[in-house]
């Protein structure tokens, strides 16, 4: 039996643009008019943070943040689960890497990796990366994007523990330009300004060339217009063009979602938040762009999608539960009522008393619903509580583990979904043995050649069926 197949519904993802001292959201959703598919504003909402929450993109007080983030989401229209978060890019390294057109398909992937071993400025091992080729007819263009992994595992730390899950983590720059208004082959440096620094980017056919973080110190003693002129001549001095320089505060968003009256009058200030929520539309297959995660975005989507279902299995087991128990007494509270109304006070006659004539047949119902009511218990007593065995799961899961399916016809059972890589696999498969409730794990030899994003399927059985109720229900 598939569980995690079971209730599957349309999910709203939400975009958010964090920084240190505000998050905006933006909640899109597609409907089709005449025909065609359009993206429509849902809600949009900003909500300023106290200062010390969030210092240069890392969260410095995770209690505080979770609740924020928790009121912050709940004021939407509609319950929110999942989200594409979009962070300031002084913390993340990006950078364009250009090869030879013949470089294209494995020849790729196999350059990328030694590119990533030999010219990344800082540790492969302690940094979340990712990477997406871009389009160009000329060469083999691929931007690679990195961020420390402890900034990453401190905002999926504080989304999961509010029931959150976040399916792709980006840049400012990268949201804003799908969406802000520039013609197709214009170049443009954009600028966007925080209360902390200010943001420069190079932008081409909605790519992000360059992109560089200056603090507000460092411009106290180097005026803004002066960066901007020597990023310009250097971009223009390998034989490039810049068009024009925009505020993005003050850029209009391009299309539909410009002319929205929900953005007017300040339509830039949204072009990050929006950005990330447009992406959020895309089919998860499809979704091959940068996400510094563990997981891809695909994976982590299923990922979270199971644990949802898992705690939806869970809180389904408690209810029906709670149901049994309160039927259980209201029925014991009936039979006390009929046998009440059955005796006959002996006081009232010396002799012998008749019976009524519908006595023998109210006596019969009150067994016949004595018999229900101790079915219905044992019902209770012996039902298989499958959420037992989920929660196990997903205590012992690792990360860059992604569940798909979980198969629970006992006595076997098994797991299938997709590794980030074999060495979590194999600690997957370790975490598993190490269960108190698990034996016979086993994880079947496949895909050997492949070494990143590897399907699998574990079995494994119960050490005790009884522990979960299984063996009474037989």
């Amino acid at each position: 039996m598939n569980f995690v197949s079971l209730f599957t519904k349309k999910e709203h993802i939400v975009g958010l643009e964090i920084s240190d001292a505000y998050m905006r959201m933006a909640l899109l959703d597609t409907k089709k008019k005449k025909g065609l598919k359009k993206s429509e504003i849902v809600f949009l909402k900003e909500e300023p943070l106290t200062p010390g929450i969030i210092v240069d993109g890392i969260i410095q007080n995770k209690k505080i943040f979770s609740s924020v983030l928790k009121k912050f989401l709940n004021e939407s229209p509609v319950k929110l689960k999942f989200g594409v978060i979009s962070l300031p890019q002084n913390r993340i390294y990006s950078h364009i890497f250009t090869f030879p057109k013949t470089v294209e398909g494995r020849r790729l992937e196999e350059t990328m990796k030694l590119t990533i071993d030999f010219q990344l400025p800082i540790k492969s091992t302690d940094v979340y990366l990712d990477w997406e080729k871009l389009e160009s007819d000329e060469e083999s263009r691929v931007l690679l994007a990195a961020i420390p992994r402890s900034i990453v595992d401190d905002y999926l730390e504080t989304a999961n523990s509010i029931k959150f899950g976040i399916i792709a983590i980006e840049s400012h720059p990268i949201s804003f330009s799908r969406v802000i208004d520039i013609p197709k082959n214009e170049t443009v440096i954009s600028i966007y300004e925080y209360e902390s620094g200010t943001d420069i980017s190079i932008i081409h056919n909605r790519i992000v060339e360059f992109s560089i973080y200056l603090p507000k110190k460092y411009l106290e003693n180097n005026p803004i217009a002066e960066e901007i002129r020597k990023i310009k001549d250097f971009y223009e001095s390998k034989g490039n063009k810049i068009d024009r320089i925009i505020n993005l505060t003050e850029t209009k968003i391009s299309g539909r979602l410009g002319r929205d009256a929900k953005l007017q009058p300040e339509s830039g200030k949204w072009s990050v938040s929006i950005g990330a929520a447009l992406r959020g539309l895309l089919p998860k297959a499809d979704d091959n762009l940068v996400s510094m995660m563990p997981l891809g975005t695909e994976e982590a989507y299923e990922y979270h999608k199971a644990i949802v279902f898992s705690s939806l299995l869970g809180d389904m087991a408690i209810g029906l539960s709670v149901f049994f128990s309160a039927a259980f007494i209201g029925a014991w509270f009936l039979i006390l009522i009929l046998q009440q109304n059955l005796i006959v006070p002996s006081s009232k006659s010396s002799g012998t008393l008749a019976l009524p004539a519908d006595t023998v047949s109210i006596e019969n119902r009150a067994a016949n619903f004595n018999s229900l009511i101790a079915a219905t218990g044992q019902i209770v007593a012996n039902s298989t509580r499958w959420s037992v065995v989920l929660e196990e799961i997903h205590t012992k899961l690792v990360p860059g583990i992604a569940i798909n399916t979980a198969s629970l016809d006992l006595p076997a059972l098994s797991i299938s979904g997709v590794a980030k890589n074999r060495n979590q696999l194999n600690l997957f498969k370790q975490s598993l043995e190490s269960s108190s409730l698990f034996i016979n794990v086993v994880l079947p030899l496949t895909n050997l050649n492949q070494k990143d994003n590897i399907p699998f399927s574990i079995s494994f059985k119960l050490k005790d069926p009884n522990s979960i109720g299984y063996a009474n229900a037989q």
